[in-house]
């Protein structure tokens, strides 16, 4: 019998988790619009140490999610926008097991790359 391979991966991402958030970025625009801006002033506060801005970013990641958890709960469905983070919520699941490096590896490439070019 042949050793099982424990290494999990989904849909190219390090697990469903990560690419379940990394994929509500993307694709709810309020989401990505907020991304997209706090991606903007890490970068011109942090270039050209990419390290950081990944960190950084990292970090918005976290408290992003963390905020949505909260409005989550103080807001219990009343309206489409809590509904949809909660359907979000559920939908990403175990947020422990989010790699938000992997995601804010992800985000910043285009980005730094963009930026590095036009300074």
């Amino acid at each position: 019998m042949g050793m099982v391979n424990m290494e999990e991966t989904y849909n190219g991402w390090s697990n469903r988790e990560t690419w379940a958030y990394a994929l509500w970025l993307g694709n709810d625009q309020g989401l990505y619009d907020s991304m997209t801006e706090n991606i903007d002033d890490i970068i011109r506060h942090t270039y050209p140490d990419r390290d950081k801005a990944i960190s950084d970013l990292e970090d918005w990641l976290k408290a992003n999610l963390e905020e949505l958890k909260e409005f989550s709960n103080q807001i219990a469905h009343k309206d489409c926008k809590g509904e949809c983070v909660h359907l979000m919520l559920e939908d990403i699941g175990s947020d422990w097991r989010i790699d938000y490096r992997e995601i804010a590896e992800s985000e910043l490439t285009d980005p730094w790359e963009e930026y590095s070019h036009d300074n």
